[in-house]
């Protein structure tokens, strides 16, 4: 991705993400957790400027050379697993909570309670949802309508087509 490409503002993105492999990985305090191969989507917020702009959030996720410091970048950082995919919106009003719940009443499962959410104010039992069998098409116009639900504008950047199609 292109620097420039996403505000600098702050809102509200969800990471498609894709295992290509089963796998166990540690997750910090919340321990090891088998992830299975598929698709997930993570929900994350941006609510500054430059460091914690959309941009910079995403960058950082995107890149390698970082510090394990949040329970995305257990994920992000195990092998066989990729960002397909951002879908994000500009807001200044904490809307995380309400775009994760919106994709667990759409019916994704949560593989790991706390994931994501462990500070969570509205209590969410994960920020992070999976799909075996997803179509990563489906699953943005999914997201496009959970965001326009919300009066959210949405965006989507595809990194790249997913390699694993069931």
């Amino acid at each position: 991705m292109a620097k420039g490409k996403i505000s600098n503002g702050s809102g509200v993105y969800v990471l498609t993400i894709e295992s290509t492999k089963d796998k166990t990985i540690g997750i910090g305090r919340l321990g090891s957790h088998y992830f299975p191969r598929g698709i997930y989507a993570y929900v994350g917020s941006a609510l500054g400027n430059h460091g914690t702009s959309l941009e910079a959030r995403i960058l950082r996720h995107m890149s390698t050379e970082k510090k394990t410091r949040w329970h995305i970048d257990y994920l992000l950082g195990s092998e066989d697993v990729e960002i397909v995919a951002v879908t994000y919106s500009e807001t200044p009003s904490r809307m995380e909570c309400s775009v994760s719940k919106s994709i667990d009443e759409a019916g994704m499962t949560s593989p790991v309670k706390g994931f994501g959410s462990s500070d969570c104010r509205e209590k969410c039992k994960s920020h992070l949802y999976y799909s075996p069998n997803a179509d990563l098409d489906k699953l943005i116009i999914n997201l496009h309508g959970i965001f326009k639900n919300l009066d959210l504008t949405p965006k989507t950047l595809s990194i790249r087509e997913p390699t694993h199609a069931d």
